[in-house]
């Protein structure tokens, strides 16, 4: 038979951590505290599969920068914007010429 259980003294933060994380998954706070205990105790983590499930979701529609893009801004140290309307890599230094991603242009730097 399920028991009631109290807890005082909760910090400010905390409580407004487990109310954001509530409302993420369509759960009041106590049955976010619910989930959480018994997570915890029965020794479960979350899935790669099902986090990266998640996020996905939480996550389409927007627009993201290719890795490739990423990893050319990290070895030139030259910063890269994505034009949004066109949906081309331009880069910030001459914002009108098209930043080419052939695997010629990216190999051997």
């Amino acid at each position: 038979m399920p028991k009631t259980l109290m807890i005082r003294q909760v910090d400010d933060h905390v409580v407004t951590v487990l109310k954001r994380r509530a409302a993420r998954n369509a759960r009041s706070v106590a049955a976010e505290v619910r989930a959480i205990l018994t997570q915890l105790l029965a020794g479960r983590r979350p899935e790669f599969w099902d986090t990266a499930a998640e996020l996905r979701q939480r996550t389409r529609g927007r627009n993201q920068t290719p890795s490739e893009v990423l990893l050319r801004e990290g070895r030139e140290g030259t910063p890269r914007k994505l034009d949004l309307m066109r949906g081309e890599i331009r880069s910030s230094a001459d914002f009108d010429a098209p930043l080419s991603l052939s695997p010629e242009t990216t190999r051997g730097k």
